[in-house]
Order: structure tokens, then C-alpha cells, then sequence
């Protein structure tokens, strides 16, 4: 990175920005600058290297095959204030950045990860198409440490980001190319894709990041709770004022009378119902009287006839 005076005719400072290890063909690429009012450089493009300078940093490993830097340097461009990776386990690439006056960066560039950094974003998923390429937006807060937003921005086709612009407000400004003919669009001057290979886009994003949707918090249950049986107070047993001089004996106190036991009320007895007298067996009936009759007289023998 290099800074020229105003006439352009030397240099304030120039140096290398990058790392040595990695794949083979490790390549860092510096691809758009931006800077604030202090003068302090920001410096996006694409890390190939596993040992890029990293200060401060959101992302401290380059987690596939390269990914996305974001760096700021100091206004002498002799140290780093913060330097990060930005990207998943693919292939990330920023191209163009943009600084607000609070001093936090805005960085568009492509994707083709389906786990890129996502915060508070417009669109959570990669759409992409055939090389899997979404355009990403991502705003950093001031220390470089943490995203306020990261968002893809695409369509099932595949598209990327070029450059980036921020106004007063904090709107970002976003342009780049589109292969899809569901880019999202919105309030659109043009919206349908216009053919050819890919059309270009514009798209302004809020600064106003959406509102989570409150989790409904279970109302809880009253308990019902048990009263407590009053516990009886003793009485206290008063203590006996010592007596001086002549002193009347201290009376006994008389014995509480035990109550007398309620007598059982006076039952009188039911006599017993009188037993039933047996039933008398039926007399025999006395046999009639018979009058005997005379036996027939007996026959006199018939003589034999003589002879």
C-alpha cells in the first residue's frame, strides 16, 4: 500500500501487506481503499496466505482456501490499528470499502461459502448458482473486533459486489454484477433481469438493523400457598417481686378444678320383644267307631247221600 504527497511527486509511505504461508501459489491481493478524516487507510481484498498480518482481529485464521482481509493503518502507514480475515471455509474476496464518520468500515465483496460471517443480515443463505457466488455486505464497528451487520446478497444465479458508498445517514451504497433473475429488488427502476450474460445492480441498504422478534415469555404459574397454623404464645410465668421488710406469705395459687366428667345420659332399656309361642302340633282325630258285624253262621254239612 502506498501514499503519495499532494503533488504526487514522492512518497509519504509504501509497503508490503501480506503473509508467506499457505497452498501452494499463496497470492494477497489488495483491491479497494478507503479513508477517514484522521487519515487512516482502509484496505480490503483477498488473503490467500495462513500467516496474514492480524491485529486486533475479528477473524484471526483464514478459514478456506482464501478469504476476505479488512486492514487499517495508522496515518503514517507504520502500524496496523486492526487486521482481520472475513470469510468461511471457500473462497472470499473483498472489492470495494467505504468508512462512516464514527469510523466503522463497510466492506462489499463475493462469496461462494454456505457459513460466511453472518450478523443481523437482510439474507441469511447463499442463493448463488452455478459457482455458488453471492455478493456479501458487512459492517465492522469502530475497533474492527466485531460486525454490527453481514449480510449475502443475491438471487440463484451467481452475483458479486464491486464497490460500496456510505452517506450521512449510514446507508450503504452497493453496485456490482448480477447473473440472477431473482436478484432482490425493491422500490426498482428496472425489475427484471435485462438478458444478455449479467446485468449490473444498485442496491441501498439501511443502517437500521431488523428487530429481533421478542421470544413470548411463559407466564408463571401462582402457587398456591399453604397458610400457617398460628403457634399458641406462651404466657409468660411472672417472676416474683423480691420483698423487703415485713412481707405477707405469697399465696399458693389454687389448683385449676378438674372438670367433672359429663355423665352418660340415662338410657332406658328397650324390654325384649316376648318369644313367640310354639306352634301346637294338630291332635291325632280319634279313629270312627266301627260296629262289628256277626260273622255268617256256618253251613251244615250236606250228607252224603247213602248208598
Amino acid at each position: 500500500m502506498t501514499k503519495f504527497n499532494a503533488a504526487g511527486s514522492a512518497l509519504v509511505y509504501s509497503t508490503y501487506l501480506g503473509g508467506s504461508q499457505g497452498p501452494a501459489g499463496v497470492s494477497d491481493e489488495g483491491l479497494a481503499i478507503a479513508i477517514d478524516s484522521a487519515g487512516n487507510a482502509y484496505v480490503t481484498g483477498s488473503a490467500r496466505s495462513t500467516n496474514f498480518p492480524t491485529v486486533n482481529a475479528f477473524q484471526n485464521t483464514n478459514d478456506g482456501d482464501f478469504n476476505a482481509f479488512v486492514t487499517k493503518f495508522n496515518a503514517a502507514g507504520s502500524a496496523l490499528i486492526y487486521s482481520t480475515y472475513l470469510g468461511g471455509s471457500v473462497e472470499d474476496a473483498g472489492s470495494g470499502i467505504a468508512v462512516d464518520s464514527a469510523g466503522n468500515a463497510y466492506v462489499v465483496g463475493g462469496t461462494r461459502d454456505n457459513d460466511f460471517p453472518i450478523v443481523n443480515a437482510f439474507q441469511n443463505t447463499n442463493h448463488g448458482g452455478t459457482l455458488n457466488y453471492d455478493a456479501f455486505v458487512t459492517k465492522f464497528d469502530a475497533a474492527g473486533s466485531a460486525l454490527i451487520y453481514s449480510s449475502y446478497l443475491g438471487g440463484s444465479g451467481d452475483d458479486g459486489g464491486y464497490g460500496i458508498a456510505i452517506d450521512s445517514g449510514g446507508n450503504a451504497y452497493v453496485t456490482g454484477f448480477t447473473w440472477s433473475g431473482d436478484f432482490p429488488t425493491a422500490n426498482a427502476f428496472q425489475n427484471t433481469f435485462g438478458g444478455g450474460h449479467t446485468d449490473a445492480f444498485v442496491t441501498k441498504i439501511s443502517d437500521t438493523a431488523p428487530t429481533p422478534t421478542p421470544t413470548p415469555t411463559a407466564t408463571p404459574t401462582a402457587t398456591a400457598t399453604s397458610t400457617s397454623t398460628p403457634t399458641a404464645t406462651p404466657t409468660p410465668t411472672p417472676t416474683p417481686t423480691p420483698c423487703t421488710g415485713r412481707c405477707s406469705p405469697t399465696p399458693r395459687p389454687r389448683p385449676t378444678p378438674k372438670a367433672r366428667p359429663t355423665p352418660p345420659p340415662h338410657l332406658t332399656p328397650v324390654p325384649p320383644p316376648p318369644s313367640p309361642r310354639p306352634t301346637a302340633w294338630p291332635r291325632p282325630t280319634s279313629p270312627p267307631h266301627i260296629t262289628p258285624v256277626p260273622p255268617p253262621p256256618s253251613p251244615r254239612a250236606t250228607p252224603w247221600p247213602r248208598p
